[in-house]
Protein backbone atom coordinates (compact mmCIF):
# COMPACT_ATOMS: atom_id res chain seq x y z
CA UNK A 1 0.00 0.00 0.00
CA UNK A 2 1.66 3.23 -1.18
CA UNK A 3 0.67 5.79 1.46
CA UNK A 4 2.10 9.30 1.57
CA UNK A 5 2.40 11.04 4.94
CA UNK A 6 1.95 14.81 4.71
CA UNK A 7 2.72 17.14 7.65
CA UNK A 8 0.51 20.10 8.55
CA UNK A 9 1.17 23.18 10.68
CA UNK A 10 4.62 22.04 11.86
CA UNK A 11 6.17 24.86 13.91
CA UNK A 12 9.27 26.63 12.64
CA UNK A 13 9.96 28.19 16.04
CA UNK A 14 9.10 27.52 19.69
CA UNK A 15 5.34 26.88 19.67
CA UNK A 16 2.89 28.42 22.09
CA UNK A 17 1.03 26.14 24.53
CA UNK A 18 -2.08 24.50 23.08
CA UNK A 19 -0.88 24.90 19.50
CA UNK A 20 -1.28 21.75 17.42
CA UNK A 21 0.37 20.17 14.41
CA UNK A 22 0.12 16.78 12.76
CA UNK A 23 0.35 14.39 9.86
CA UNK A 24 -2.17 13.11 7.30
CA UNK A 25 -1.99 9.75 5.50
CA UNK A 26 -2.94 10.08 1.83
CA UNK A 27 -3.79 7.10 -0.37
CA UNK A 28 -4.84 7.57 -3.99
CA UNK A 29 -5.67 11.23 -3.33
CA UNK A 30 -7.81 10.52 -0.25
CA UNK A 31 -7.07 11.32 3.39
CA UNK A 32 -7.33 7.93 5.10
CA UNK A 33 -5.82 8.73 8.48
CA UNK A 34 -4.19 11.36 10.65
CA UNK A 35 -2.53 12.04 13.94
CA UNK A 36 -1.44 15.13 15.80
CA UNK A 37 0.46 16.48 18.73
CA UNK A 38 -0.44 19.33 21.03
CA UNK A 39 2.12 21.50 22.78
CA UNK A 40 0.92 21.39 26.40
CA UNK A 41 3.65 23.52 28.01
CA UNK A 42 7.24 24.60 27.54
CA UNK A 43 8.48 20.99 27.85
CA UNK A 44 5.47 18.67 27.42
CA UNK A 45 3.58 17.52 24.35
CA UNK A 46 0.54 15.29 24.02
CA UNK A 47 0.10 12.75 21.25
CA UNK A 48 -3.53 13.22 20.21
CA UNK A 49 -6.21 12.54 17.63
CA UNK A 50 -4.91 9.40 15.94
CA UNK A 51 -7.29 7.80 13.45
CA UNK A 52 -7.23 5.49 10.42
CA UNK A 53 -10.36 4.78 8.38
CA UNK A 54 -11.62 1.32 9.21
CA UNK A 55 -11.21 -0.14 5.72
CA UNK A 56 -7.48 0.75 5.74
CA UNK A 57 -6.62 -0.58 9.20
CA UNK A 58 -4.15 -3.44 9.43
CA UNK A 59 -2.04 -2.11 6.53
CA UNK A 60 0.60 -0.25 8.52
CA UNK A 61 -0.96 3.19 8.05
CA UNK A 62 -1.00 4.01 11.76
CA UNK A 63 2.60 2.86 12.11
CA UNK A 64 3.64 5.23 9.27
CA UNK A 65 1.81 8.11 10.96
CA UNK A 66 3.39 7.20 14.31
CA UNK A 67 6.87 7.10 12.78
CA UNK A 68 6.44 10.50 11.09
CA UNK A 69 5.35 12.08 14.37
CA UNK A 70 8.07 10.39 16.41
CA UNK A 71 10.77 11.30 13.87
CA UNK A 72 9.71 14.96 14.14
CA UNK A 73 9.85 14.76 17.93
CA UNK A 74 13.28 13.13 17.98
CA UNK A 75 14.65 15.76 15.59
CA UNK A 76 13.03 18.81 17.21
CA UNK A 77 11.90 18.04 20.77
CA UNK A 78 14.69 15.97 22.33
CA UNK A 79 14.31 15.96 26.13
CA UNK A 80 10.63 16.94 26.12
CA UNK A 81 8.01 14.90 27.99
CA UNK A 82 5.22 13.27 26.00
CA UNK A 83 1.86 12.02 27.26
CA UNK A 84 -1.07 10.35 25.55
CA UNK A 85 -4.41 8.74 26.29
CA UNK A 86 -5.27 5.52 24.53
CA UNK A 87 -7.84 2.78 24.30
CA UNK A 88 -7.13 -0.64 25.83
CA UNK A 89 -6.74 -2.01 22.29
CA UNK A 90 -3.56 0.05 21.86
CA UNK A 91 -1.94 -0.61 25.28
CA UNK A 92 0.35 -3.25 23.80
CA UNK A 93 1.50 -0.90 21.04
CA UNK A 94 2.64 1.70 23.58
CA UNK A 95 4.14 -0.81 26.01
CA UNK A 96 6.10 -2.42 23.17
CA UNK A 97 7.59 1.02 22.48
CA UNK A 98 8.72 1.39 26.10
CA UNK A 99 5.97 3.67 27.39
CA UNK A 100 4.81 3.30 30.98
CA UNK A 101 1.23 3.44 32.19
CA UNK A 102 0.86 6.30 34.67
CA UNK A 103 -2.84 6.09 35.49
CA UNK A 104 -6.11 4.88 34.07
CA UNK A 105 -8.98 7.22 33.32
CA UNK A 106 -12.62 6.58 32.49
CA UNK A 107 -14.60 8.23 29.73
CA UNK A 108 -17.94 9.70 30.78
CA UNK A 109 -20.71 10.60 28.36
CA UNK A 110 -23.76 12.82 28.50
CA UNK A 111 -26.18 14.42 26.08
CA UNK A 112 -26.87 18.14 26.13
CA UNK A 113 -30.60 18.58 26.68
Amino acid sequence: MNVTIVPYKLPDSVPTPKSECGWIAIYEGEAIGWNSLIFESHDTIKFANAYVKEEYRGNGVYRKLWNARMDFCKENLKGWNVVTYCFPSTYGFYKDKGWEEVRTSTLFKSKIQ
